[in-house]
């Protein structure tokens, strides 16, 4: 478990179109944090916040406009104000 208010991920190129589903878990249940395009250049960040949670999982759905299917290159969690080092 990790609380965070924020996930991020970055997906191999997309084409013109193309969709993406997240939900993180928390609660004992899955919530929706974003539905909608994909930023389509490889290599760039997509990141969506949320009210900040303890959360165990995510997970991502693309739905892709081509027959060529995208690759998650990476994805994590984050805070907006994460604690300063003492």
């Amino acid at each position: 478990m990790i609380n965070c208010s924020k996930v991020r991920w970055f997906l191999s190129s997309l084409g013109e179109g193309s969709q993406v589903d997240v939900d993180v878990y928390y609660d004992e249940e899955w919530h929706d944090v974003y539905q909608g395009p994909c930023k389509r250049a490889p290599y760039e960040w997509h990141m969506v916040s949320f009210t900040e949670q303890n959360v165990t999982s995510m997970r991502l759905r693309v739905y892709p406009t081509s027959e060529a299917w995208p690759f998650l290159i990476e994805a994590g969690f984050g805070q907006e104000n994460p604690l300063s080092p003492e």
